[in-house]
């Protein structure tokens, strides 16, 4: 039986035609895939059978793959590596560009995915491994169109039974090489795996394909999120072709251990007992503490660059925060580009840093009364009082409740809660779809609630502005449908065959009341002050802003429910004092201790159950009747 052979064909591409960015990382990916495949203790791969191809044009880059799979026989194990560009096109049909590949001909100039499919389906080699180390977002240029976070669709174009294809990443927007390194991110950590003896989960002394995906996976989502490697495979085959033998000596087996004793959450060794059983172990294989020290710190090394980027995103979070609060949607996102682009940090990294933070400068936000009013040191009592009829004549306030909610005007100077069309003062914050589109809001809603359960929103104060992995359990259990979207929150109305978002259905409250006041007044309302609790965090403030916009309001103010009750209570006070306000609502409970007087008003602590209010009560009244009734 003849000897099987290993083929291997190495592709770089770091320079482009017009409008491409050149990258710096290719040849270097190139010569370290080389040196690891034909070192006789990993690889083995034989000099003869590697191919190394740095900057072809397109016609040189296609005679070298076929040449790479026409020269293969049944038993032979055949890799196909590239490091570069990699461009899709409308048809989300991916590219792998050539030195000649340019903005106008990146289809002409380039190797369509389908040409190395075609190929190798044509060749007798059963043991395929294609790996591609593409930077998808360094290929658009300035002035091309960006596609959103599109998946790259491997399986349909590489997919063949016996061929296991790596990529890494599966999405157009990734980054490609990572700061500080020489390599890109997937082939240091592909390499990682081989040369350390990290990959080799079982200790047999040969790494598969898919223990090396796996690892290197699991590193590179550990400095950048957004990347998202994938291995594709049509049978479970593809999954245990062998590719290289690692290293099974002290070392390996020493950094395995290491792994097994760190606490990835704060960059450090679990405790000291862990320190003295890696002391110990080192000891007796012979390790140097040079070497043990050198093997931890590189185990550690992704963790502790994760916690420095998180300090780095909490000093700018803060010093924006300092600026404008709340963080404007321009902000926001610019600070989100940044966190993931730049940091490599997850949402969950970064929601501690900004809830801490929200709730800092929440605790200390100072709100002055010349806010609000006049400052009548300024102006005699007849201009006082024709300047706030003017500015606050056509201002509504708004108490947006989580069960009912509240909108007043300023008359004469005296704050009047204006009556709702069906004559209350409270209207329930209740939103109902029926047949035909029909929208009914507050008590028509609420009447049927009974009868169109799973049409009508109800408490939905508790979701707006959070993410789904925010909410508790019990936080979702509604008569309606919330769904998680991509982490995101929709309410599902199957009346209406639509997903609505919390802040769609809190617009509908707010447009029945500002059309309400609009009709006591006799002009449409255009501006208001809301109130939210003060335990709400930026992006909760932004989304009743954002309700507000969407009703055709102008959110003159945002401001903590605490600090209206302490404006009520100390808004002629010249001594100062320190108040407790207690707010237990239909859905929310807070406590807020503030300092009023000498129109100062600051918010020294405040605290507060967002899943607490007078709907819990209710419902433990209510299990409790129920519970009696069944045992009598």
């Amino acid at each position: 039986m003849p000897e099987f052979k290993k083929l291997a064909l190495l592709i770089g591409v770091s320079e482009y035609g017009e409008g491409l960015k050149s990258l710096s990382a290719p040849p270097k990916d190139v010569a370290a895939m080389k040196r690891v495949l034909e070192n006789p203790t990993l690889g083995g791969f034989s000099q003869n059978h590697i191919t190394v191809l740095l900057n072809p044009d397109s016609s040189e880059m296609r005679e070298k793959i076929e040449d790479l799979f026409t020269q293969s026989s049944k038993q032979d194990l055949v890799l196909l590596y590239f490091s570069g560009h990699g461009i899709t096109d409308d048809h989300n049909r991916l590219h792998l560009t050539t030195r000649d590949t340019s903005v106008i001909r990146y289809r002409s100039r380039s190797v369509p995915a389908s040409f190395i499919q075609n190929l190798s389906d044509d060749t007798y080699a059963q043991r395929q491994v294609i790996i591609l180390d593409c930077c998808y977002s360094g290929a658009f240029a300035e002035g091309w169109q960006r596609k959103g976070n599109v998946p790259i669709e491997l399986e349909r174009e590489l997919g063949r039974k016996g061929r296991v294809v790596l990529t890494s990443s599966s999405s157009t927007q990734v980054s490609f090489q990572q700061e500080n390194t020489d390599l890109s991110l997937y082939t240091q950590y592909f390499l990682e795996g081989i040369e350390s003896g990290a990959a080799d989960d079982n200790q047999d002394g040969i790494v598969t394909v898919r223990e090396l995906h796996n690892y290197a996976k699991s590193k590179v989502q550990e400095v950048k999120p957004k990347m998202k490697p994938d291995i594709i495979v049509v049978d479970n085959e593809g999954y245990d072709i062998l590719l290289s033998k690692v290293k099974i000596d002290a070392e390996s087996s020493f950094r395995k251990l290491v792994e097994q004793y760190v606490d990835h959450s704060r960059g450090e060794i679990r405790s000291r007992r862990s320190q003295e059983i890696l002391e110990k172990r080192a000891k007796d294989w012979s390790i140097s503490i040079e070497q043990s020290q050198r093997i931890i710190v590189s185990v550690l090394e992704p963790t502790r660059r994760r916690l420095v980027n998180i300090l780095r995103y909490r000093e700018n979070y803060e010093t924006e925060v300092e600026k404008q609060y709340p963080l404007s949607e321009e902000i926001l996102e610019e600070l989100q580009m940044w966190q993931q682009e730049v940091l490599g940090l997850k949402d969950e990294d970064i929601s501690k840093v900004r809830d801490e933070v929200d709730s800092e400068k929440q605790k200390h936000f100072v709100e002055t009364l010349e806010d609000f009013v006049i400052d009548p040191e300024f102006m005699t009592h007849e201009e006082s009082q024709e300047q706030s009829l003017n500015s606050w004549s056509n201002v509504v306030g708004i108490d947006l409740g989580t069960t009912n909610s509240r909108i007043a005007v300023m008359e004469g100077g005296i704050p009047t809660i204006i009556a709702n069309a069906e004559g209350s003062r409270s209207t329930p914050s209740i939103v109902a779809y029926k047949q035909g589109g029909y929208v009914s809001v507050g008590q028509a809603a609420k009447r049927d609630a009974v009868m169109n359960h799973e049409n009508t929103f109800y408490s939905v104060k508790r979701l707006i502005g959070r993410r789904f992995d925010e909410v508790d359990e019990a936080s979702t259990k509604f008569a309606y449908t919330v769904l998680n979207v991509d982490n995101k929150i929709e309410l599902d109305c199957p009346q209406v065959r639509k997903q609505f978002t919390p802040e769609e259905v809190t617009t509908q409250v707010l447009r029945k009341l500002v059309d309400d006041a609009s009709k006591y007044i006799g002009e449409t309302v255009t501006c208001a002050v809301i109130t939210v609790p003060a335990y709400f965090n930026n992006a909760q403030r932004r989304a009743i802003k954002v309700a507000g916009e969407n009703a055709g309001l102008e959110s003159m103010r945002i401001i903590n429910e605490s600090t209206a009750a302490s404006l009520a209570y100390g808004l002629d006070k010249k001594v100062c004092e320190v108040i407790l306000v207690v707010d237990i609502g239909g859905g929310t409970f807070d406590v807020s201790i503030l300092e009023v007087g000498d129109r100062v008003f600051e918010v020294i602590s405040t605290s507060g159950d967002n899943s607490l209010g007078g709907d819990n009560f209710d419902k433990v009244i209510v299990d409790y009747l129920v519970e009696e009734f069944q045992r009598e």
